[in-house]
């Protein structure tokens, strides 16, 4: 749900000659749809409760400039209004609201938690569609990306960097702005490939991005159905460790803490089964055991099962 109809906001870089990959998409995604959990004042109203003609059923309406300006000069006088607002809250403020002898008549509706939830995923989706462009500009040698060794990565995760220089190009690619000032977009020549070419030249090793959108995000009645791909339990760790167990939060709301944790655990088994592969050049030990934590000692039987090996009689 972006609440946020008019062109993109400026996209707040951080400060250094780096820009984590990962802080940088989703600052892009937050410009093309600015997150509820972080809105204040005039930002958390959705709209308005009214009474449809010859009836008393009441709607809630979209506000118009007229609206906008009355609660715009009602607002400072009026309890403060951030993020979610609770039930607490919104009673308290509209106990003042309609005590204002300039109130206009109507009755404020706020984002409530279902729309804030809509809101995160939305975020997601952006930012997985700028992760996967980014990724294609670093694989087709238009922007350099480094890992936190400053080593050359093709990746765009929460373990990548691209110069300050790159990420401008990026924003300029795709019409965004800075929100610094002092940042001048500096276009990518005419010397480099198009973005068509880009889509071509993209590393066909990746996991598909395409694939995890398809199941993100799940429907609000049944949000542990979605299908749990590699790929967005890799997600799912770069936000916790990128941004914050906040940020995980907002990002797979309504989601429960719990059984966020318990996909954080499966996605380091299974990274860790990946690497045993990497290791042994037992190409078949991820697929035969689904991703399960490989015992020591253990090895694959011709059927796929697990056999533990005893040790040889003397």
């Amino acid at each position: 749900m972006n609440p946020y109809k008019g062109p993109a906001l400026p996209v707040k870089l951080p400060q250094g000659t780096l820009i984590n990959c990962w802080i940088l998409t989703r600052a892009i995604a937050k410009s093309i749809c600015p997150s509820l959990r972080e809105a204040k004042g005039i930002d958390c109203i959705k709209g308005k409760l009214q009474k449809q003609l010859g009836s008393d059923l009441t709607v809630c309406m979209g506000l118009n400039d007229h609206d906008l300006e009355t609660l715009t000069r009602l607002l400072p006088e009026l309890p403060s209004l951030e993020g979610e607002i609770s039930d607490l809250a919104e009673k308290t403020f509209l106990y003042d609201y309609f005590g204002h002898p300039d109130n206009p008549g109507w009755q404020p509706v706020f984002f409530n938690a279902n729309d804030l939830t809509l809101n995160g995923w939305e975020i997601t989706r952006l930012q997985g569609q700028h992760k996967a462009m980014l990724e294609s500009y670093i694989a087709s040698g238009i922007i350099a990306a480094v890992n936190s060794d400053r080593k050359p990565t093709q990746w765009a995760g929460a373990d990548s960097h691209v110069s300050r220089k790159g990420a401008l190009q990026y924003l300029s690619r795709h019409l965004l702005v800075s929100a610094d000032g002092t940042d001048v977009p500096e276009p990518i020549g005419a010397d480099v490939k198009t973005v068509g070419d880009t889509e071509k030249h993209t590393s066909s090793n990746k996991n598909d991005i395409d694939d995890t959108l398809s199941n993100f995000p799940p429907t609000a009645a049944q949000p542990k159905k979605m299908v749990w791909t590699f790929e967005l339990m890799k997600t799912l760790y770069e936000i916790r460790h990128a941004e914050g167990l906040e940020a995980m939060r907002e990002a797979f709301a309504p989601l429960s803490d719990s059984f966020l944790r318990r996909k954080l655990r499966e996605y380091k088994r299974l990274v860790a089964a990946k690497n045993l592969v990497k290791k042994t050049g037992q190409n078949n030990i991820f697929g035969q055991l689904g991703g399960k934590k490989v015992l020591p000692g253990q090895k694959i039987g011709t059927a796929g099962s697990a056999k533990t090996s005893k040790p040889r009689k003397k």
